[in-house]
């Protein structure tokens, strides 16, 4: 006869050739499987505990407290972008800082969002801040000009993050003070020459260093 599907055998009808049901395994072996699933978790509880660990709290406050007031800082990563969030939201350091993750700065809703926090990044409304595209390919250095800044930018694709990160800079620096967490970043956008370091975050200079 035909399979049917119902709960607990309600049909009661023979199954097809080669079908049996699957039994359940009893209470005790459920008991048994998730006390195993335990054991790694006590045993290495002591060797892999972080309470009383610090270290990610103090850097976040350092980064924080080594910026100037209504400053902004690009950060390159979740892991040095988290902690700051984090400091800022659950224990009220700095909210006056803008934190911007650069890797967001790809998704248009990110910068939308950002924009509306505080004083804003970029003298853009949402619509312009769309219109920013994915990347720019140039085969020939381009330059960024901005008061006493010259930075030259390597030819190659320069993506939609650097873009407005650039942007940011025109339409708030120096008014508002920019930082960069420790990488690569402000030198693949020709700023290396125009930031110094201020603790362990890198503050960009309206000057060549």
């Amino acid at each position: 006869g035909a399979l049917r599907v119902g709960s607990r055998n309600k049909y009661h009808e023979p199954l097809p050739a080669g079908l049996r049901p699957i039994d359940r395994p009893s209470s005790g072996m459920v008991v048994l499987m998730a006390l195993m699933t335990l054991v790694p978790f006590v045993a290495n509880w002591k060797s892999a505990s972080r309470s009383g660990q610090s270290f990610t709290r103090a850097w976040a406050a350092d980064v924080l407290s080594s910026i100037e007031p209504n400053g902004i800082i690009i950060t390159y990563g979740d892991n040095d972008s988290f902690p700051l969030w984090h400091a800022q939201a659950v224990e009220g350091l700095r909210p006056d800082v803008t934190v911007a993750l650069s890797t967001y700065l790809g998704m248009d809703w990110y910068a939308r969002q950002l924009n509306k926090r505080g004083s804003p990044l970029w003298k853009l409304t949402d619509a312009e801040l769309d219109t920013i595209p994915p990347y720019m390919e140039s085969k020939q250095p381009m330059a960024f000009t901005h008061g006493a800044i010259n930075a030259t930018i390597p030819p190659g694709y320069i993506t939609r993050d650097q873009l407005l990160i650039l942007r940011a800079i025109k339409d708030s620096f120096p008014t508002r003070p920019v930082y960069f967490t420790s990488g690569p970043l402000p030198q693949s956008i020709g700023l290396g020459p125009y930031v110094k370091y201020v603790g362990v975050i890198q503050k960009l200079e309206a000057q060549p260093i």
